[in-house]
């Protein structure tokens, strides 16, 4: 059974949500994903994660991140990080751990990222690594 609450966003929570609540924060654990409108069908992006801490700044920390992008062309990005950080009046994510993005024959792996949903902008910050396979090509030219 989810649950779900609408922010900017709507946030839905895997069976067995248990709270941990202190002054500073709330946790969410055995599963945690954060949407964006209209993600159903024609979605353009999705965050996923193994539990979350709600901050006090406005901030929820996702620990065991796997997010979904899915770019003008239609193509799936996916992103994989240890932990990051989503602001949850602007939807932007920030982490300063190892990432890897991939998608059909391409994976991009580094340390730090930015991620601005509404200005369609991923941003590697450093050790950038890019891997293109030969299915890749034949992305790339249709």
């Amino acid at each position: 059974m989810k649950k779900v609450i609408a922010f900017l966003f709507i946030i839905t929570f895997s069976s067995c949500v248990n709270y941990a609540q202190d002054d500073n924060m709330k946790q969410v654990k055995n599963g945690f994903s954060l949407v964006a409108p209209g993600m159903d069908e024609n979605s353009r992006w999705k965050v996923d994660g193994d539990s979350a801490n709600f901050m006090s700044d406005g901030r929820i920390e996702v620990l065991g991140v796997r997010a979904q992008v899915i770019d003008d062309k239609g193509r799936v990005n996916k992103i994989y990080a240890e932990k990051a950080y989503v602001d949850r009046s602007t939807g932007k994510v920030e982490t300063d751990v190892f990432v890897r993005m991939s998608r059909k024959g391409l994976d991009i792996t580094g340390t730090g990222l930015v991620w601005e949903p509404d200005k369609k902008i991923i941003h590697i910050e450093k050790d950038v690594r890019i891997v293109m396979r030969s299915d890749a090509r034949k992305e790339s030219q249709e």
